[in-house]
């Protein structure tokens, strides 16, 4: 009876089982019964491996995250973690901004995830939140990530917080692969090529680059 061993007060929320999970690196809820009572806790003990007796009283919380590209179109991987199972949980994007010449913070669009659309970015498995922008954002911009979320057993945030600040930059513009017509190779006349140009495209006026080379020549 480990938890008449353990002497646990009867004010204490609802013990529960809870198994490391390695690939989680974090503990994770098991099926059990608390019967005070006879101050027990029953439970299947389905994997090999280390268990506890303990109460959740905690919301979900990202605990760590990785900027995978700093692009226009930055990703994203955040460690979403919870004892007992994600119920309810929204993330979005702040900038900073300005109003009658104060700064403030101002929501960017929409939300990205919601409780409804959580399974599309979400493992459970493994407690990753994975999230790429489609739409590419403002150059030179500080970003902030928000979320707020629940759980299961109705632990909540008392409000949003903060994930991570961010800033994205553009890059300059590179040739790739460059297709020309027969006959230019060996026609002595030069030819041109066509290459955005990142400060014409960041700032909106479409600008484009425009060089000419020789056939013995490349572009830098």
């Amino acid at each position: 009876n480990l938890l008449g061993r353990a002497n646990l007060m009867l004010i204490f929320p609802e013990v529960m089982l809870f198994r490391f999970d390695p690939e989680k690196n974090g503990y994770v809820r098991q099926e059990s019964r608390e019967d005070r009572a006879s101050r027990s806790v029953t439970g299947a003990v389905t994997h090999n491996g280390e268990y506890i007796l303990a109460v959740d009283t905690l919301p979900p919380a990202i605990t760590d995250y990785e900027q995978e590209t700093d692009s226009l179109t930055p990703s994203f991987t955040l460690d979403l973690s919870d004892l007992s199972g994600v119920a309810s949980f929204r993330l979005w994007l702040e900038k900073d901004g300005e109003q009658d010449g104060d700064p403030v913070r101002e929501k960017v669009g929409g939300d990205l995830v919601t409780t409804k659309t959580l399974d599309r970015y979400y493992s459970p498995a493994t407690g990753l939140l994975k999230y790429t922008f489609d739409a590419p954002l403002e150059p030179d911009t500080d970003y902030c990530l928000c979320y707020q979320a629940a759980d299961v057993l109705g632990n909540q945030m008392q409000g949003p917080e903060d994930v991570i600040w961010f800033s994205v930059y553009t890059s300059g513009a590179s040739l790739g692969s460059l297709t020309v017509p027969d006959g230019t190779v060996t026609d002595p006349a030069p030819f041109t090529v066509t290459l955005p140009d990142a400060e014409g495209v960041s700032d909106g006026s479409g600008e484009w680059t425009v060089i000419e080379l020789a056939p013995s020549e490349s572009a830098s």
